[in-house]
This record gives C-alpha cells, sequence and structure tokens, in this order.
C-alpha cells in the first residue's frame, strides 16, 4: 500500500516535499519541538544563575560587614588607613556583585515570557481535552513556581542595594572621623546593620528555596541525579547553553572566588530600607 502523503502526491500532481513542508505550518504541528525544551533548559539555567548570583551578593556583603565590625571593635589594633581602605574596596564588591544579579534578572524574565507564551499557545493545539486541561494546570503550577523564584530574587537585590548603601554610609562617616569617639558613636548603627544582615539572609534563603523547588520540578527528564528519595540540583554556569547534567550537590553556598546553585520559599519581611 502506498504512504498516504505519497498517495496524495500521486493524486494531485504535488511533489512529496511540498506536502510535508505544508504540514508544517499547519497549527500544533512544528518540525522543531525541542525549541521548546531547549527554551525550557535555558530558564532552568537563568534560574541557578539568579540563586548563585543572589547568595554571592549576600556573602560580599557580608564580607564588607565584618570588615566593618573589626574596625569598630575595642581591640582594633591595626592600621586605620589600610584597614579603611579594605573596607571601602570590599563594599565595591558588593556593589558589583548586586550588580550582577540585577542583571541577571532580565534575561530571567525575558526567557520565562518566551516559555509560558510559547506553552500556553501550544496547549491550545492539544486535541484532547483531559490532556489540554492537564498541560494548562501544570503550566499554571510552573509559572507560580517561577514567579517565587523571580520575587524573591528581586527582594534580594532591593535589600542589597540598601544593605550596601549603609555600609558605604558607615565609611564615609568613618572617612573623616575615625577615632574612640566616633566609633563609639556607631555602635548602635553597627547593631542595626547586624539586624539587616540577618533579614537580608532569610531573603536569600527564601530564594534558594524557591529556585531548587523550581529547578526540581521542571528540570528536564534525566537532568537530575538521584540520591537514595531525594534529588537536588546543581548551579550552572551562567554561559552553557546546552542541556547538561544536574548532578546531585547542596547547593546552600557558593564560593566568592566562582563567577557565576522541596521547600516553598518562606514568607519574608518587607524589603529593607536603607536606615537613616
Amino acid at each position: 500500500m502506498l504512504h498516504r502523503s505519497l498517495f496524495v502526491s500521486l493524486v494531485l500532481g504535488l511533489p512529496v516535499a511540498s506536502i510535508v513542508t505544508g504540514c508544517a505550518s499547519l497549527p500544533g504541528f512544528s518540525s522543531s519541538k525541542d525549541d521548546g525544551l531547549a527554551r525550557v533548559d535555558q530558564l532552568l539555567t537563568a534560574v541557578e544563575r539568579v540563586q548563585a548570583e543572589s547568595v554571592l551578593a549576600r556573602e560580599r556583603a557580608d564580607v564588607a560587614l565584618g570588615t566593618l565590625r573589626e574596625l569598630v571593635a575595642p581591640e582594633f589594633d591595626g592600621d586605620p588607613l589600610a584597614a579603611h581602605a579594605r573596607l571601602v574596596k570590599e563594599i565595591a564588591e558588593a556593589r558589583k556583585q548586586t550588580e550582577k544579579l540585577e542583571l541577571a534578572l532580565p534575561p530571567l524574565e525575558d526567557t520565562a515570557r518566551k516559555v509560558f507564551l510559547a506553552w500556553t499557545e501550544e496547549s491550545e493545539t492539544i486535541g484532547s481535552t483531559r490532556l489540554r486541561r492537564q498541560s494548562q494546570a501544570r503550566m499554571a503550577a510552573t509559572r507560580q513556581r517561577y514567579e517565587a523564584v523571580q520575587r524573591s530574587a528581586t527582594e534580594v537585590q532591593i535589600a542589597c542595594e540598601a544593605f550596601n548603601s549603609n555600609l558605604e554610609d558607615h565609611a564615609t562617616f568613618l572617612e573623616h572621623d575615625f577615632n574612640a569617639e566616633s566609633v563609639a558613636a556607631l555602635a548602635e548603627e553597627v547593631a542595626l546593620l547586624d539586624e539587616q544582615s540577618e533579614e537580608l539572609a532569610q531573603r536569600v534563603e527564601a530564594c534558594v528555596d524557591a529556585s531548587k523547588l523550581y529547578v526540581e520540578t521542571a528540570a528536564l527528564r534525566g537532568q537530575l541525579a538521584q540520591t537514595g528519595t531525594a534529588a537536588r540540583p546543581v548551579t550552572q554556569r551562567a554561559q552553557e547553553t546546552t542541556p547538561a547534567k544536574r548532578r546531585a550537590k547542596q547547593p546552600a553556598t557558593a564560593k566568592l572566588a566562582e563567577e557565576p546553585a522541596d521547600a516553598p520559599a518562606a514568607e519574608t519581611k518587607p524589603v529593607a530600607q536603607k536606615v537613616d
């Protein structure tokens, strides 16, 4: 028996290639369905990059806070000029890392927009009512998990900016008045910074949790390595363009030397503002 496409071609006098090409333009038919999976993988990578940048932003800020604590500690006996210069440098590095986090957000949002737009359009072409509804329900749940990542990462970025500004204010204060009396006057201010640092840590933890949940539920088949009964993702470098194994590894922290990783994101307090 002749293949249906060949049969139609012979009857209508059309080349087989034109039949196949015509099918590719029909709704619901795509000759490059893998493009959707490629976008999904790009979004996973963007989520992992945002998670890593958030952790690094907090760690850079914490390093600068540690140096400030050394400067105002009663037992400080180092070189005041060198110590202050180190504080200024570390604050600049913290700001630079926060800028990296800020720059990672637009690609995350743009990729997510493309993923969910394509998913919405193509789910409508599913003929089976049950499969279409199931796809749309899963898309809604996935979008909700993505929004938790985007929201928590944005809160981290805003909180880091406020925290770094407060650190910079302290450095400016000490630049012109670094003595025993001025340090004593900063005691309460540094205590407020410690509280702000704790709030920032909670926001980063919420971002990490949201990112882990998204990756664990959206990773492509085979990208999560199983360890017992739990699957945990590992951070992908942002420059990777092809799917890679997301091997099991605890992504709670990131090393400062690196350049850019099933619990829902925890509820956090309002974003910390600059201390007056």
